[in-house]
């Protein structure tokens, strides 16, 4: 009612306010129910949240021993190019899987949670924010299937199949937003193991870290992101 009352209060003679011809829930403002916090790095990936509380890391070694195209990480290269499919991973991509990683442990957490407490779902249902420093990777959660690059592609189309599942389609929805590098501290230092070796040095570096519990990430979910590249 209060979104119903929010929309009519902007009623003029204008027929074609932008406001009046896009979906009410496009632009009335929700606060998110969930933040996830993640980021990817030549040394590693990795994420948290404090609302579903978890963190997690994998190491470049970890990822790699899934297939991943990791040897020789190229910083920079022209996606448009006839041989780019053949480059190595690229930082971004592994940003955009970072960001999908968390929002499978998350979104399956709360599918768990949903069947044995249903009342513990909100009204309106889950509103996850992620957030990333990483511009391109937080803009393909919704443009990427307008990208050339075929690998961006389908990694968002699995995204896309997650997301359609029964539980995330009714019950969930998912907005990126860009996170400036120097506000990202806490998923910078578990993705960079030169910073922070141990998941006990990461919790000293940063202690919003410290009551988090640790989570692992199946082997055949990892795999099936590489057979993707």
């Amino acid at each position: 009612m209060r979104d119903l009352a929010s929309l009519r209060a902007t009623l003029d003679h204008d027929l074609y306010n932008p406001r009046w011809c896009r979906l009410i829930g496009l632009w009335i403002p929700h606060d998110p129910t969930i933040t996830i916090c993640t980021d990817a790095a030549t040394g590693g990936l990795g994420g948290w949240s404090t609302e579903l509380p978890h963190m997690w890391r994998l190491s470049i070694s970890d990822v790699q021993s899934c297939s991943f195209p990791i040897f020789g990480l190229l910083n920079t290269h022209n996606y448009f190019e006839s041989f780019a499919e053949h480059r190595p991973i690229h930082i971004n991509l592994l940003e955009f899987v970072a960001i999908f990683l968390d929002l499978w442990i998350v979104i399956r957490r709360l599918a768990h949670l949903h069947h044995t407490l249903p009342s513990a779902t909100p009204h309106g249902g889950h509103r996850i924010l992620a957030l990333a420093d990483n511009t391109s990777a937080v803009s393909w959660l919704q443009y990427a299937t307008r990208t050339k690059r075929p690998v961006i592609r389908r990694l968002a189309r699995f995204l896309t199949a997650f997301l359609s599942s029964p539980f995330p389609a009714q019950l969930v929805r998912v907005q990126g937003r860009h996170l400036a590098g120097k506000l990202n501290v806490e998923a910078d230092v578990l993705s960079r193991f030169e910073l922070a070796p141990s998941w006990e040095s990461a919790m000293q570096q940063h202690s919003v870290l410290a009551p988090l519990p640790t989570c692992q990430l199946p082997r055949e979910l990892l795999s099936l992101l590489a057979y993707l590249q």
